[in-house]
Order: C-alpha cells, then sequence, then structure tokens
C-alpha cells in the first residue's frame, strides 16, 4: 500500500514527541533488567528458529556446542541433532528453566510436556514437580523452583519478555485497534486472511513497531 504523505508526516511528528518519553522508559527498563537478574528469567521461549542453524551447522555426534541457555528451546533443539551442547547465560535463572525442561521431557509423557509448557498447565507442574522433576535438578534450579512452581501463573507470560508480550498483546493492541489479531489467531484465520487484514492497519502497525523497538 502507498502511504499517504500527510498522515505519514503525522505519524512522524507524533513519534518524534513521544522520543523522549521512551528514551527515559529504556533507562528504567535497563536498570529493571540488572534488578531482576538471577531472580526471575527475562526469555519463556527462544525466539529464533533453530531450523536455520541446521542448515548451516549440520550437527552430528562429532560436535559440541556452546550456547547461551535462553530458554533453553534451542539448546534441546540442537541435542536432538546428536551434538553435545554445554548452555552458559549470565541470567542463572535462564539455566533454571533449560534444566526444568530437560528433565521434563526426560521424564514426562508428551502429553504431560504439552500440558505444562504449551497449555501451561500449572496445576499439573505442581503435581509432578515433587516427585519427577525436583530430584533430577542441580541445587540451583531447584532453590528457584521450588518457589517457581507456586507463584508462576503461565509459562507463556512469565519471565520479563512474558510480560512484554502479555502488554503488548493485551494492553497496546486494543489501544492502537489491533485487538482483533490475537482474536484471529485464536480463530485460526488463514495468514492470507490476516495479512490482508494486517495490511489494513498499516499506520498502526509501524506505530506499534516502532514502540516497541525503542
Amino acid at each position: 500500500n502507498e502511504l499517504n504523505p500527510i498522515a505519514d508526516a503525522i505519524l512522524s511528528i507524533v513519534l518524534l514527541c513521544v522520543t523522549p518519553f521512551i528514551w527515559t522508559f529504556a533507562q528504567i527498563h535497563d536498570k529493571l533488567m540488572f534488578k531482576f537478574l538471577n531472580k526471575t528469567y527475562i526469555y519463556n521461549v527462544s525466539w529464533e528458529d533453530p531450523r536455520m542453524d541446521h542448515r548451516v551447522f549440520n550437527l552430528t555426534e562429532k560436535d559440541h556446542v556452546i550456547t547461551i541457555a535462553s530458554a533453553g528451546c534451542n539448546v534441546l533443539d540442537y541435542i536432538i541433532e546428536g551434538s553435545m551442547v554445554t548452555a552458559v547465560d549470565f541470567n542463572l535463572c535462564q539455566i533454571a528453566l533449560t534444566e526444568l525442561k530437560k528433565v521434563a521431557i526426560i521424564q514426562l509423557e508428551f502429553d504431560a510436556f504439552f500440558e505444562i509448557f504449551s497449555k501451561s498447565n500449572m496445576k499439573l507442574l505442581k503435581e509432578v514437580y515433587p516427585t519427577k522433576l525436583r530430584p533430577l535438578l542441580t541445587k540451583p534450579s531447584a532453590d528457584f523452583w521450588d518457589e517457581g512452581v507456586n507463584t508462576i501463573k503461565s509459562f507463556m507470560y512469565s519471565g520479563t519478555s512474558g510480560t512484554m508480550s502479555y502488554f503488548l498483546f493485551r494492553v497496546l493492541f486494543p489501544i492502537f485497534g489491533l485487538g482483533f489479531i490475537r482474536k484471529e489467531l485464536e480463530q485460526g484465520t488463514t495468514s492470507e486472511k490476516l495479512t490482508q487484514m494486517v495490511s489494513n492497519n498499516s499506520y498502526a502497525i509501524r506505530g506499534i513497531a516502532w514502540l516497541m523497538d525503542n
């Protein structure tokens, strides 16, 4: 779609006016990140697509990958390819999350694993944690999850990135008139139809993308 010069200029002025506030928020955000470091994890899921890595790495049992733990998703995916993996992270809570997923894969059936990490069935996690998961965790990870299983309400919206996702989908999207996106995703709308609906709201998309990036 061609941009309307007047609307584009108005949007640019609005964004310019809010820039000082965004800068202030960024400073506060950085301080908060360091405050929460080793108290909670940041990433609840890994955003990168490991299939791209597989095309380049061609991992085998002879390989040893050293990578940041992040949410553990890609760490565990590399293991599927047969390689040895060492996960490291500045935030020990990310290690705790990675360990929990690893132990859950070993100890639980697929349906139970899916219920916990995809459907955020925290009741099931509380049931299996003491006997099936905790005994195989390292002490630092067990210490984290002894409290975490009772305080985390949803894996989907847990961690600071999960909190930001909640804020994006439940607060900002409706404010920008984009609340329909979440509803359409839940209803299984085709990508072609959803793309068309989103393209009709290009200015709102540009505004919210700029806001989240900054």
